[in-house]
This record gives structure tokens, sequence and C-alpha cells, in this order.
């Protein structure tokens, strides 16, 4: 099974592009190599990194060689005490609409598939799980998970579910 996609977010805001997403050991190095400390920091309280927006154009050409999404949001001034919420929200609405694409995409990938076979007859899963491969179970499987950890304000019982359905493609 593949490697999940992994995402990265540039956000644009007063003169500083914001750095999110998941974890990437060499484009961090790279990034270190090519931005002077002086233009750089980390922001503990957003966990993201913070870079001079003079370095967005290398940013964006480093980020597109190693994520497969990227994701570019040009924050819009609000008001002061709400800029930071405004931006996070902004941020979890292009993940959201690269998620919702990402199913699309899935969803697509299976009905082509689907497309001139017969359904066996299995009672033990649905029709659809009939279709599904595992790199297919895997990508609904994150972004499911995702949503419902408990660690991220979802339910237990729904995610014990979603790990036993997910066991069945391992």
């Amino acid at each position: 099974m593949s490697e999940y996609p992994k995402r990265c977010v540039l956000v644009v805001e007063d003169g500083v592009v914001k750095l999110f997403g998941d974890y990437h050991k060499e484009f961090m190095a790279q990034v270190k190599d090519i931005v002077p400390n002086k233009h750089r920091s980390w922001d503990p309280d957003a966990r993201c990194w913070e870079v001079s927006e003079d370095y967005f154009s290398t940013l964006e050409e480093l980020a597109g060689v190693h994520f497969s999404y990227v994701h570019v949001v040009r924050a819009v001034p609000v008001q002061r005490n709400s800029s930071h919420e405004a931006t996070r929200l902004q941020i979890k609405l292009e993940t959201a609409n690269s998620e919702i694409e990402a199913l699309k995409r899935t969803v697509t990938a299976l009905q082509t598939r689907m497309a001139g076979m017969s359904v066996r007859s299995n009672n033990s899963s649905s029709p659809i799980e009939q279709f599904l491969n595992k790199e297919d179970a895997a990508r609904v499987y994150k972004i499911l998970a995702s949503r419902h950890h408990p660690d991220r304000g979802g339910n237990h019982n729904v995610m014990v579910a979603l790990n036993r359905w997910f066991e069945k493609w391992r």
C-alpha cells in the first residue's frame, strides 16, 4: 500500500508565510538551508513555521516537490482580535475542500471499476466494498479517522467501528 499523500498549506499574511501541514524532514532541511535564521521562526502557539514573504516563491516551489497537496491561502485582513482564528478557519475550509476532492476522485475511480462488473453476493460487506482496493480503503480511512478521532473531538465508538472496518484491508 502506498503512503498517504502529505499536505502543506502556505498562509500568506502580513508579510509572513506560515507553513502548516504534515512534517517532511527533507523539505524542512531544505527550507533551513535556503532561509536564514533571521527570516524564519517557529510559532509554538500556532504550531507552524513563519518565514519572510520574500521567500514565498521558493517555498511554494519546494512544497510542490515534496508534498502531494499544496494549498496557498492569502489571508484577508479581518478584525484584529479574530485574525488568527479567521486564518485557522480558512485553512480548515481549504483542507476540507481538498479532502472532498480526494473523495470525489476515489468515488469516480470506484464507479469506473464498477462499470460492467457484476456485484458478488456477499452478505458480510456492502456492494461498494467489493470494488475497493487497499489504497482506496486507506484513503477513506485516513479522512474519516481525522474527523472522528477522540483526540480531535470525535466519538470513541465511531472510531472503534472505523478501526474494525479498516482491519479487513490490512
